[in-house]
């Protein structure tokens, strides 16, 4: 018996109702369930493998010929045969385009056959998800599915590890600039901490200028480092207690050249050295030195 649906077949069995008088002799690769009906009543037995079969183990109505037993059903009597789960058997549940093979011998009066005896099947069937089309769109969205998700994790993780690592460098960098810095005002105590609260006014009004994220960050930084010309002012001059002479003043005011040079080979800022320069213009840090001016020069 062959499944010739797309689905798994479990629970199979057959019903073989007799329309006269048969003799059963053998059966094999599977169970039978025997109905008899004697003295107007029924009696059951189940015989695992008829192969096997001892009359004095069942209540069944039974004959010898020859020494070998054969189970007597007449019209009306039926037997259920139930395939075993064996290697010749082909097991059940039975598969898509695959069989059963069940075995019976039994006999009939010459000249006589069961073709007018009921046969009816019974069993259930697995619908398996493999061979329905909309389980196999399912699976394949669900597949789709886990590896945008899988993606979007690792997507997710790698932006997170580069904002830690954003941060990381920014701190880096301020701390650096903000440590240089310190070592400029340190030079020039008259203006110690200028460097930084020019930066944080500048930051102030770039934000009411509409700047913001790293360009802000940018403009910051520019800004701290607008005096870092002065490192190249001798010390004698920029600790001076008085009044500045005219070439004192002149070398004071190369400081926002040297920053611009110096600036200019900071790559990491774009435009440093333009933007020292945009800042040191609209800053007057002369005034900030006044009394160091000479009177001839104000």
């Amino acid at each position: 018996m062959i499944n010739h649906m797309q689905d798994e077949v479990a629970d199979f069995s057959f019903v073989l109702t007799f329309n006269q008088d048969v003799y059963l002799s053998s059966a094999w690769n599977g169970a039978l369930e025997i109905h008899q009906h004697t003295n107007g009543g029924e009696t059951t037995a189940t015989v695992p493998d008829l192969r096997e079969f001892h009359p004095d183990d069942y209540p069944l109505k039974t004959f010898a010929v020859d020494g070998e037993p054969f189970i007597a059903l007449h019209a009306g009597d039926y037997c259920r045969y139930i395939p075993s789960a064996t290697m010749n058997a082909r097991e059940v549940p039975i598969a898509p385009k695959e069989g059963t093979t069940p075995g019976i011998i039994m006999y009939v009066r010459i000249g006589e056959d069961i073709s007018d005896s009921t046969l009816e099947l019974e069993y259930t069937f697995h619908r398996l998800l493999r061979s329905d089309p909309l389980a196999r769109i399912a699976g394949c969205c669900l597949g789709i599915w886990l590896v945008a998700l899988i993606i979007f994790a690792i997507t997710s993780a790698q932006i997170k590890k580069y904002k830690m690592l954003h941060e990381r460098d920014n701190i880096i960098i301020n701390e650096s600039i903000e440590t240089f810095t310190g070592f400029i005002d340190a030079k020039d105590p008259y203006t110690n901490g200028h460097s930084k609260r020019v930066a944080q006014y500048t930051r102030l009004i770039a934000e009411e200028m509409g700047f913001e994220g790293e360009e802000l960050d940018r403009i910051y930084y520019i800004a701290l480092l607008h005096d870092c010309g002065k490192i190249g002012v001798p010390d004698h001059i920029l600790g001076k207690p008085g009044r500045l002479d005219l070439d004192e003043y002149q070398i004071i005011k190369t400081h926002t050249v040297r920053g611009g040079e110096i600036l200019s080979r900071f790559k990491s800022l774009n435009d440093a050295g333009m933007g020292h320069s945009i800042t040191t213009s609209v800053m007057t840090e002369t005034a900030t030195r006044r009394e160091k001016i000479p009177t001839e020069d104000r």
